[in-house]
C-alpha cells in the first residue's frame, strides 16, 4: 500500500504525479501488471458518498509505467486545468484504488489534497 503525501494543486494547473506502490507483506514494490485499471479519486471527504470531485483511470490521465526495474510499482497521475479550474480552493482528501476484474482494491489511504485559489482569480 502506498503511503499518501499531502498533494497541492493550483486552480486551472497542469500537475503530474508519480505514486509508488509498496506490498504490505514484504515492503518490496507491487508489481501492477495484474490489474485491469486504477482509480484517482478526490472528494470532499473520506466516506463521502457522492460522486467524486476529480476522478481518473487509466482511460483518462493514469499512466501505469513499466513494470520491471526502476519503474515497477509505479504509476503516474495527470490532471489537467478542467479537472480543478471550476472546483472550490479547499481542502479535500484523496485516495488510489487498483481494480482486477470488478473487485476494487485500496492501494493507498485517504490523504489531504489541497486546491489553491489563483492569486489573480482568472483561472
Amino acid at each position: 500500500m502506498a503511503v499518501l503525501l499531502p498533494l497541492r494543486i493550483w486552480q486551472g494547473e497542469t500537475k503530474v504525479w508519480r505514486f509508488t506502490i509498496w506490498n504490505d507483506e514484504d515492503d518490496t514494490r507491487l508489481d501492477l501488471s495484474a490489474y485491469t485499471d486504477f482509480e484517482f479519486e478526490v472528494k470532499n471527504d473520506t466516506g463521502d458518498a457522492d460522486p467524486a470531485d476529480i476522478s481518473k483511470n487509466v482511460a483518462s490521465g493514469i499512466e501505469v509505467l513499466t513494470q520491471s526495474g526502476d519503474t515497477i510499482g509505479q504509476l503516474e497521475v495527470t490532471l489537467t486545468p478542467p479537472d480543478t479550474s471550476a472546483l472550490v480552493a479547499g481542502v479535500y482528501k484523496y485516495d488510489l484504488w487498483g481494480l482486477i476484474g470488478s473487485e476494487r482494491y485500496l492501494l493507498s489511504k485517504p490523504a489531504d489534497f489541497t486546491i489553491e485559489p489563483v492569486v489573480n482569480g482568472a483561472t
